[in-house]
């Protein structure tokens, strides 16, 4: 739902993806990374002087949109921005092929989608998805 957008969005990549941090990790296939953006995969904007807000509104026009986001009620639209911001939309196309019949199954279908592709990196993946679980039972609906 667009209503959830914002908040949703500045969730993740302020706690998920560490915010305005400029990380460049050896480890990470993308290189150096800002609001979640990495260079390497967007190649079209300079990932060192995105702000906070032109971070946001790309999130929203590249993966909230796609997503279909704004058809979704809360919180699937979280669970499903947050899966293909950080896995990509094929990954979410796949999960929603399985029919998941709650939130909570589309989260847990993430993350053994986590474990059969990210190798060495699947802890950490899979402490996201819980992290986004923890948030999502904070919030109010």
């Amino acid at each position: 739902m667009r209503a959830n957008a914002d908040k949703v969005i500045r969730f993740v990549l302020n706690k998920l993806e560490g915010g305005g941090k400029i990380v460049n990790h050896k480890s990470d296939p993308g290189g150096l990374t800002k609001w979640g953006f990495s260079q390497k995969w967007n190649p079209d904007i300079d990932v060192q002087a995105l702000d906070e807000e032109s971070a946001v509104n790309r999130a929203l026009e590249r993966y909230w949109i796609p997503a279909g986001a704004d058809d979704l009620t809360w919180p699937w639209d979280a669970v499903a921005f947050d899966c293909a911001f950080n896995f990509g939309l094929d990954d979410l196309g796949a999960i929603n092929r399985t029919v998941p019949e709650n939130w909570q199954d589309a989260l847990l279908m993430r993350m053994v989608r986590h474990m059969t592709k990210s190798g060495a990196n699947t802890f950490p993946l899979l402490l996201r998805c819980l992290r986004l679980y923890n948030w999502i039972k904070t919030q109010k609906e």
